[in-house]
């Protein structure tokens, strides 16, 4: 598993790659590391809770949207690097 700092560094990273129009919209969302996924999910890697960024108007009187990460062991098919853009987009 990669250790706490690395994943935080990691998670920047891949925000700061986000291309336009999806970095605007994204600059609304607090994005929070957890240490472990909950309990009752153990098998969860993110979460949003908030309202959809593609229903601004369902936003009045909300708080801001948050998307926690979840560090996770490596699966065994899988790199634990964060690759961005994904190859589709490259």
């Amino acid at each position: 598993m990669v250790d706490r700092d690395t994943f935080e560094r990691l998670v920047a990273e891949a925000m700061d790659g986000v291309p336009e129009p999806f970095a605007t919209a994204f600059a609304q969302v607090a994005v929070i590391v957890e240490e472990r996924a909950p309990a009752d999910d153990p098998d969860l890697y993110g979460l949003y809770l908030g309202v959809p960024l593609d229903e601004p108007w369902a936003a009045d009187g909300q708080l801001p949207p948050i998307a926690t990460q979840l560090p996770r062991p490596e699966p065994p098919c899988r790199s634990n690097r964060i690759r961005w853009p994904p190859p589709a987009m490259r």
